[in-house]
């Protein structure tokens, strides 16, 4: 039998045909298994500290009372400013104090020069007041509300709000300072309710003269004040101010006894002459000149 020479070769040929085939068609991959869905780990365990119990507040002492009663029951009322005198009562540290104290002298200058700048309406608030005290005072009522809507000029602001602002107090402070205040307020209505004997008429007319002088207290005083401070050179002060010749001699008396109460030192007695003869011969152009001549050195400046 013939054999075909070729046949080994393209066996061999067809053998290595498909191995080379098996090495570039690799098989398939097996299925990749799914992946399970991510859980977050469980958040360590850390035990629940509690906060200590806070202390309860130390309570407030007790406020100040500018409460003051005389031996009938009956109020007896605060001398100059009541607003003063409710923070003032208060438990303020040194410097506190020492800073209210300026800025009160700030006030009372600006004070002072509004009271220079008017003091034909500040004599006539301050006769007025002279007219209400007394046993029988006499001031009309319907001049009264006048007055007091004429006071604008005359009123710079609220001590409180001053004080405030210049971060002189704290608002606490403030607040009991109203505090203060308003017990105060609570005691002088009802002293004009028993004043009057329940008469409703007569503690409308009470509270409305009681009004007025509150209103009008910060000026007055300070008229007050500049009179005063100009005892010790009133006389020689008096002889610019244009004044009659009645008006010397009704003068002349008060001028004798001023200098005589100068001489001896005694201080209250020459404030209360000056302040007589500034506040009630002059006119208000010759008040004006008095307290014009003697600013600089007795009238405090803003």
């Amino acid at each position: 039998m013939l054999r075909n020479p070729l046949a080994p070769a393209a066996c061999l040929s067809l053998l290595l045909g498909s191995v080379a085939a098996a090495q570039i068609v690799p098989p398939a991959p097996p299925a990749a298994e799914k992946t399970p869905p991510y859980q977050a780990p469980e958040p360590a365990s850390h035990p629940v500290v509690q906060p200590p119990p806070r202390p309860d507040p130390a309570p407030d002492a007790p406020l100040p009372s500018l409460v003051k009663r005389d031996a009938g029951g009956n109020l007896i009322p605060i001398e100059g400013s009541v607003e003063l005198a409710a923070v003032l009562a208060l438990d303020l540290d040194d410097q506190t104090r020492a800073n209210i104290r300026k800025q009160v002298s700030i006030h009372d200058a600006e004070m002072d020069q509004r009271v220079r700048d008017n003091l034909a309406l500040a004599l006539e608030i301050h006769r007025a007041r002279e007219a209400l005290s007394g046993d029988s005072p006499s001031a009309d009522l319907a001049q009264l509300q006048e007055l007091a809507k004429s006071l604008k000029p005359l009123r710079p602001g609220v001590l409180l709000d001053r004080l405030m602002t210049t971060n002189t107090i704290t608002a606490r402070q403030r607040q009991q300072a109203e505090l203060v205040l308003r017990e105060y307020s609570t005691a002088s209505t009802e002293n004009l309710t028993k004043q009057s004997g329940n008469d409703v008429q007569k503690t409308i007319s009470l509270s409305l003269r009681r009004a007025f002088v509150d209103l009008s207290g910060d000026a007055d005083r300070s008229l007050v004040r500049q009179a005063a401070a100009a005892a010790a050179q009133l006389a020689p002060l008096l002889d610019s101010a244009g004044l009659s010749a009645d008006q010397r001699a009704a003068i002349k008396p008060k001028l004798q006894a001023l200098a005589k109460a100068n001489a001896a030192g005694d201080a209250p007695a020459a404030s209360r002459l000056a302040i007589d003869i500034c506040l009630t011969d002059l006119t208000p152009e010759q008040l004006g000149a008095v307290l014009g001549a003697m600013a600089p050195e007795g009238a405090a400046k803003p």
